[in-house]
């Protein structure tokens, strides 16, 4: 088994570790010719490289703030109201989770295309937050959960008992808990 593993870990990582090593090539081609910075100073040379790193890390810092604070209070919601049409959003959400992530992103774009139709906004920076939040809650919400089965329910009720108020009992008690 751990051969296996090896195997596969090797197949995923060897390709990327190679072309971390030849980004510290002089050449432009796969022939090393002497370690080199040259190809990232171009890279911090060019504004359109910049502008994209940048909007990058701003989608990334925004959407994992957005998703985790909506994918929390969702789990949460789900958790404490459990009824039958859990099962089927449970469904919905591990259904968002196999889906390819091209098919989700091609049918957002066709969903914003309709709705700017009728509004007056334009795909942009914000279009590719929602986009990334919508794909991020399901997986926050499967993780919150699973954190949420461990956790006594008592403590919450006992935190009550003492005189919090259940978003005193949320904040002090349950989302504490839910950090690791």
């Amino acid at each position: 088994m751990r051969t296996a593993a090896v195997a596969v870990y090797a197949f995923l990582h060897v390709p990327v570790l190679i072309l971390v090593a030849f980004s510290f090539n002089q050449s432009r081609f796969t022939v090393w010719r002497g370690f080199s910075w040259k190809w990232y100073e171009e890279l911090a040379r060019n504004p359109r490289i910049l502008d994209s790193l940048a909007n990058s890390l701003v989608v990334a810092a925004v959407s994992t703030a957005i998703a985790t604070v909506i994918g929390t209070l969702a789990a949460c919601g789900m958790e404490r109201f459990r009824t039958r049409g859990n099962r089927a959003l449970d469904t919905a959400l591990q259904l968002s989770i196999v889906t390819p992530e091209i098919v989700t992103g091609i049918s957002l774009l066709a969903f914003f295309q309709w709705v700017f139709q009728f509004a007056d906004f334009g795909l942009g920076l914000s279009t590719i937050v929602i986009a990334h939040v919508a794909f991020s809650i399901a997986f926050v919400i499967i993780v919150v959960k699973a954190r949420l089965t461990g956790l006594d329910p008592a403590l919450e009720e006992a935190a009550m008992d003492l005189g919090a108020t259940e978003w005193g009992a949320f904040f002090r008690v349950t989302l504490p808990l839910l950090q690791p």
